[in-house]
């Protein structure tokens, strides 16, 4: 299961309400894409909030009740997380009451139920996918989320705050190790360097809906995408807009920006999105693009539908692969359900270099 923001167009505007899907993938490896819902102007102010919230860590540390050692109820610690941040002060954070973040649980839920009726499902755990927001740098900032789901009433098996990467899928990247962030080894492969015989070593990821603009640079390090402070940039439609411009240049203008500031010919473009396909967004990436002969149309354009739930499928794809990889995963077990579908790989060490092979 995916979270994700998208927008639907009301009133002529081109930044407006989102939206959110899911996506389901079998033990067979096949991928449904079962659930798409638009949100609330309450969901996306929660959104946007989360964004911009600058925490303090040490004000999030409400794992237990120090004084009775019993869990309080979510509300009671989102309130008490709330009244801490506004007890200290931060000027840089926006005031907020804990029912604002409530729109992001009652989404999950109502997009787990159209799943449900889509794809009967067995039980309630999801793999949940975060957008990559600017402030989601540390481990403390994210624990609230675990509180969210189970608002939400699921359980969540993992979250991923690096979404973005996810979108890799789209280019029949993601079963290559390492194309994407990979805590466990850092033993690159030569052969996931490659795309249609080119070496990528760098990536521009753009996510683009009505409500906000989402660019990510990544950058191979020995193989490796990393994920690194100052890679992601998350606009919201109403930030920086100028009454005498329209919507299509601000987007113009956001991208320009965040080209410039990184200063890089980049190998690969990825796109996601419900506006990625559109005519005028078509043409900012012509016009951003032309001098560089490595970004063409046959790469970044598939089908809408595939811009539309990438981050979906990609989150499914990423939870498959946490079934089988990793201290906690089920594939040594022969209970487990899809342990007879993922590969199984043999390592080799030589002069050369390291290598895989699939057993």
């Amino acid at each position: 299961m995916g979270l994700h923001r998208q927008t639907k167009e009301v009133q002529r505007k081109i930044f407006l309400i989102g939206f959110s899907s899911a996506s389901i993938q079998f033990a067979n490896g096949t991928i449904s894409d079962v659930a798409l819902i638009y949100g609330s102007e309450a969901y996306i102010r929660a959104m946007k909030l989360w964004d911009h919230l600058d925490v303090d860590p040490p004000l999030l540390d409400l794992e237990k009740d120090s004084e009775t050692s019993i869990f309080p109820p979510f509300l009671q610690r989102l309130r008490s997380w709330y009244q801490a941040r506004v007890q200290h002060g931060a000027e840089t954070s926006p005031q907020a009451t804990y029912e604002e973040l409530i729109p992001i649980a009652e989404m999950m839920s109502t997009l787990f139920s159209e799943a449900n009726k889509s794809v009967p499902l067995s039980n309630n755990l999801v793999f949940l996918a975060i957008p990559d927001f600017e402030n989601s740098t540390s481990d403390t900032f994210t624990r609230p989320i675990r509180q969210l789901v189970q608002l939400a009433g699921l359980d969540c098996l993992r979250f991923q705050r690096q979404s973005q990467l996810s979108l890799l899928h789209l280019y029949d990247l993601d079963n290559c190790f390492g194309i994407w962030l990979d805590l466990v080894t850092e033993v690159p492969d030569e052969e996931c360097e490659k795309y249609k015989g080119r070496h990528i070593q760098s990536v521009l990821s753009v996510h683009l809906d009505r409500s906000s603009l989402n660019l990510r640079s990544m950058i191979r390090d020995d193989g490796i995408f990393l994920h690194t402070p100052g890679s992601v940039k998350v606009l919201w439609a109403d930030e920086d807009a100028k009454a005498n411009t329209t919507d299509w240049d601000w987007v113009g203008r956001a991208l320009e920006d965040f080209l410039h500031d990184h200063d890089l010919m980049f190998d690969l473009l990825l796109l996601s999105g419900a506006q990625v396909t559109d005519s005028n967004f078509q043409q900012i990436i012509r016009d951003r693009f032309k001098d560089n002969e490595k970004i063409v149309p046959q790469d970044y354009l598939r089908v809408s539908k595939d811009h539309l739930f990438a981050a979906a499928r990609g989150a499914a794809e990423l939870a498959r692969v946490s079934l089988c990889t990793g201290d906690d995963a089920c594939m040594p077990n022969s209970w487990c359900p899809i342990s007879e579908h993922c590969r199984k790989w043999a390592w080799h060490s030589d002069d050369d270099a390291p290598r895989k092979t699939e057993l």
